[in-house]
């Protein structure tokens, strides 16, 4: 609501948000949404589920209790049958707390750029993700390159342990088949080849390094 006050007031020419605030902003008619995210790259990794190292070795069957009850709310949050009940739960103001009528058209299977839980193992951790998102961070200056950084990167992701809860409940998973697919051309046209990843960044003519060390 503020956004939306802030953009019929002119005081915000554009903003970058996740559904459903774009299509909430649009139906108060303060703004209109000129891109979405699935068009820079559909399928994009988006919301995580991240804890400590310690932590996990510490709580092993905790942290797969949470990745189970996960996985099964995002295959039944995919079943078009439940969007009228998603829908209604998360318009509710201890949730998402937008209008029934704008997360309706976020879920909907019929929209192309809807938002998707599990298909396509939509949840599942891709290393080529986090290594993409590794290349970003040097191409914008937030880290440098160093030696046994990518491995680093891969480890935080745990395709094992999420297979591991997947198989638990049953949820239709690629498993690691996925890992050998390539990244979908964002909307650049560039292919990221994680064996590359140096020369992707390079490839880049808006960036900007990090300041060499004084």
């Amino acid at each position: 609501p503020r956004i939306a006050a802030r953009a019929a007031a002119g005081e915000i020419d554009g903003f970058c948000v996740g559904a459903p605030w774009g299509g909430t902003i649009e139906a108060s008619g303060a703004g209109k949404m000129l891109l979405h995210g699935a068009e820079f790259w559909r399928g994009a990794p988006d919301k995580v589920l991240g804890v400590t190292a310690a932590w996990a070795q510490a709580h092993p069957d905790t942290l797969q209790a949470v990745m189970r009850a996960l996985i099964r709310a995002a295959v039944w949050a995919d079943d078009p049958a439940n969007e009228a009940e998603l829908g209604a739960m998360l318009s509710a103001p201890a949730y998402v707390d937008a209008a029934p009528a704008t997360l309706a058209r976020a879920l909907s299977k019929q929209n192309p750029f809807g938002l998707r839980f599990s298909v396509d193992d939509a949840g599942y951790p891709r290393a080529a993700h986090a290594l993409w998102l590794l290349s970003q961070m040097r191409r914008w200056g937030q880290v440098d390159a160093a030696p046994g950084q990518e491995a680093i990167a891969k480890a935080v992701y745990r395709p094992d342990l999420y297979l591991q809860a997947a198989a638990a409940v049953g949820a239709p998973t690629r498993g690691a088949a996925v890992d050998a697919e390539s990244l979908p051309s964002l909307f650049d046209g560039r292919i990221f080849d994680p064996a590359q990843l140096e020369a992707y960044v390079a490839g880049f003519a808006a960036q900007k390094r990090a300041a060499p060390a004084q």
